[in-house]
């Protein structure tokens, strides 16, 4: 299973409203909030990149490597069919920010 898929597995588990990906530090599902930690080590910024990769279609990818910031709907996946995600993401210098 791909890391995106359990990201998304976890989102949809915990009903929570994003999954936070910060380059340095443990990804979490914010769920009621609480931070509901996703892997047990901190991601690299090379990492929350290749994330970023999976989810987004490369003209998104462009936009993002441009301006510093995108919005993109992320189509469902097949295990969950009636979800809607949203990714959005921002880079500051080398810091990369990503909430689905």
């Amino acid at each position: 299973m791909s890391l995106v898929s359990t990201l998304l597995r976890e989102l949809v588990a915990a009903d929570g409203d994003a999954v936070v990906l910060h380059s340095g530090d443990v990804p979490y599902v914010d769920a009621a909030g609480q931070e509901i930690e996703i892997l047990k080590e901190p991601l690299t910024d090379d990492h929350v990149q290749r994330l970023l990769g999976q989810l987004l279609p490369r003209e998104s990818q462009q936009m993002f490597n441009l301006l510093g910031s995108v919005q993109y709907d992320y189509p469902p996946p097949a295990e969950h069919p009636h979800e809607h995600f949203m990714v959005v993401a921002s880079r500051e210098a080398r810091d990369i920010w990503v909430e689905i």
